[in-house]
């Protein structure tokens, strides 16, 4: 059953949120992120952003590093096109756009989990963890016009059987967690497109926090961080590998690491293991 069947009523509640200002749900197509690019190629004059890209299916998801998404029906996945006026100022700030976002899924997520408060965390730089398993992942690219395109995926009720062997030991779905004594969580229905018109509303709200200087992100992150206090290896993105213990994530976004050289504080990077 694809996001409209679910809920008809979805696409009508993103636009009267106000913010969106285009909206194409497509049932299948490669990526989102592509689809959005190729959109902006044809209207980068008059393209009027936010724009939102969405999919019941993915045949050729990707995130960071081209690794391949697995995005069968069920996951949320949609892409986020947002123009310059939505940026900070100072374009040095721009690369904090997919921690900023993540904080926003992050609380989506644990909004609708029962002690999402403990069970919802954030890996360095842009991940979803539910009860120790990822549960989202995103991508952020350039389009044409300076747009920057935030790709997201959620796993909301997502069927793992068919799934590669190691996407299945280290991915969960929200809806393996959702059953709560809480009958106000009970009641609500847990689909993509619900998810999806929450978490809007509160990219909006994190995305204009920071671009007018706000750090509402940042204490997220800080709440939220999953490598505080652990072990790690990270391989930085000039590829040295580095070794030590986290002391979570600065106000620029950079992850800070207690190596026996000294604090490094890692801008980019990939944390290949933690314990």
């Amino acid at each position: 059953m694809s996001l409209p069947e679910i809920n008809a009523g979805v696409r009508q509640r993103i636009l009267k949120q106000g913010w969106i200002q285009f909206l194409d749900w497509q049932h299948e197509v490669d990526s989102t992120n592509q689809r959005a690019k190729e959109w902006l190629l044809d209207w980068a004059e008059s393209a009027s952003l936010p724009a939102l890209f969405v999919a019941d299916v993915q045949l050729a998801g990707r995130g960071r590093g081209g690794k391949v998404w697995f995005s069968p029906e069920g996951c949320l996945m949609f892409t986020l096109a947002i123009g310059r006026s939505l940026l900070p100022e100072s374009p040095q700030h721009w690369s904090q756009l997919a921690l900023v976002s993540a904080a926003a899924v992050a609380e989506c997520v644990a909004s609708w989990i029962p002690d999402g408060t403990r069970r919802v965390a954030l890996k360095w730089p842009n991940d979803t963890f539910l009860a120790g398993r990822k549960c989202s992942g995103i991508l952020v690219e350039s389009g044409a016009g300076g747009a920057r395109l935030i790709g997201i995926g959620i796993n909301v009720h997502v069927d793992f059987s068919p799934a590669p062997a190691e996407v299945r030991q280290r991915a969960t779905s929200m809806h393996e967690h959702t059953l709560s004594d809480e009958p106000r969580l009970n009641d609500r229905k847990l689909d993509p497109g619900q998810v999806l018109a929450d978490l809007l509303g509160l990219l909006q709200f994190y995305i204009g926090d920071w671009s007018s200087g706000g750090d509402a992100w940042l204490s997220v992150w800080q709440r939220r961080c999953l490598l505080s206090g652990k072990m790690l290896e990270i391989r930085c993105g000039n590829g040295q590998r580095l070794l030590g213990s986290c002391l979570g994530i600065d106000a620029q976004g950079c992850l800070m690491l207690e190596t026996q050289a000294g604090i490094a504080c890692i801008a980019s990077g990939e944390v290949l293991s933690w314990q």
